[in-house]
């Protein structure tokens, strides 16, 4: 068994302050792009983020990009924690994903998808935006990419505490 694993993040886990709250030894490799995917925005989280959080959805005309983290396999059930894959309803389930790394190379990543979608075009809080904000830059996620995610409408709400538990 491997003592890491590759994590693909595109959502509040871009930010690695969020990100190492849970996965302290989390290193970021790569940015990254999924191919046949779309960012959407299909789930709420009223009590961590109060708003939509995000996903990936299939589309084959479009891609996500995100952050290539090494991450160690001691963490790996708190990140599944942090995902929600022990709720019931499961917030999130284990995707394997190949991701097309900035620097040219591929990779075999674990990523999350959402189990139960509530709708789609969910809008996010101004604060899980700012979120994915910061991790596009600390990821430096494609400038075109970090300019999409920006305009992003969010849904105005304050508060929500991005340290809680699912």
């Amino acid at each position: 068994m491997s003592e890491t694993f590759l994590y693909f993040a595109y959502g509040s886990n871009l930010d690695p302050d969020r990100l190492h709250i849970n996965c302290p030894s989390a290193k970021l490799v790569s940015a990254g792009n999924l191919l046949g995917y779309r960012l959407d925005f299909t789930k709420t989280s009223e009590k961590r983020w109060r708003g939509g959080v995000a996903d990936i959805v299939q589309d084959s005309e479009a891609n996500v990009w995100g952050g290539i983290w090494l991450i160690s396999e001691s963490e790996s059930d708190a990140l599944d924690r942090q995902e929600g894959v022990h709720l019931s309803p499961q917030g999130y389930h284990r995707l394997e994903v190949k991701i097309r790394g900035s620097n040219g190379r591929q990779y075999t990543c674990r990523t999350y998808e959402v189990s139960s979608r509530e709708g789609f075009g969910l809008l996010p809080s101004p604060a899980y935006k700012s979120t994915l904000v910061r991790g596009s830059r600390y990821c430096d996620l494609p400038s075109d990419y970090q300019i999409y995610i920006g305009k992003l409408p969010d849904n105005g709400n304050s508060g929500g505490d991005p340290n809680l538990s699912p």
